[in-house]
């Protein structure tokens, strides 16, 4: 996959190596001189230096035959205007953007950029769900808040511990997806016997995690 990052400095760098790993095929713009030769250094990727609103940048750095476009800079503006260039212009099929202020999520989805990112509202998601249930590890909104992805640690006192999930009753939209015991990754069934010390980890829609917690935790999330 062609991919071309857009801004941003240590996001770039991360997603420059991860992406480039898996095989694909990356090209950064960046209006930062010396960060561009470091990235093309350090990677041996492609990089544009300019200002990847301007089309000709985006044109330069193969936007035309691109299959994805990521904008990383810290200004939505920014960030809006790469995306739409991208799409109108280029047609390029899917566009990512950092949205650094969550009041701004819904216009980027209106114009329709593919996936926005709000750092803003998973940090808050999981500062909420880690101080509100000790026993709740790991809390990840996934498809903009439509799947959660929970991690959960029993305890002795879970309610849970010493019945096959079956006998749990979690709720409809609620899947146990693995559970980790000691060195063991285990796909459970609906037999499986869950122990104290387990880690569960559960997929659910938004409005089945309350009562998640309460079956696995014994007591309400809020």
């Amino acid at each position: 996959m062609k991919i071309i990052l857009v801004g941003g400095h240590q996001k770039p760098n991360f997603l420059a190596k991860s992406l480039k790993a898996k095989g694909h095929h990356i090209t950064i713009i960046n209006d930062d001189y010396e960060w561009c030769k470091m990235l093309a250094n350090t990677h041996e990727v492609i990089c544009v230096h300019g200002d990847g609103t301007k089309p000709f940048i985006l044109e330069d750095a193969g936007a035309a035959h691109a299959d994805t476009v990521i904008a990383l800079t810290n200004k939505d503006a920014t960030n809006l205007i790469v995306c739409e260039i991208a799409k109108k212009q280029f047609g390029v099929k899917n566009t990512f953007a950092i949205v650094n202020d969550p009041k701004n999520m819904r216009l980027f989805k209106e114009l329709g950029v593919n996936k926005c990112i709000s750092a803003t509202l998973i940090l808050a998601d999981v500062i909420e769900q880690e101080a509100i249930v000790e026993n709740l590890k790991s809390y990840l909104p996934m498809e903009e808040g439509k799947i959660m992805v929970c991690d959960f640690e029993l305890d002795q006192n879970s309610p849970a511990v010493n019945k096959q999930i079956w006998q749990v009753g979690f709720p409809k939209d609620c899947i146990v997806g693995m559970i980790i015991r000691d060195d063991q990754t285990i796909i459970p069934q609906g037999s499986t016997i869950l122990q104290a010390m387990d880690k569960v980890i559960i997929v659910a829609k938004p409005e089945a995690v309350d009562r998640t917690v309460l079956l696995l935790v014994g007591r309400p999330h809020a």
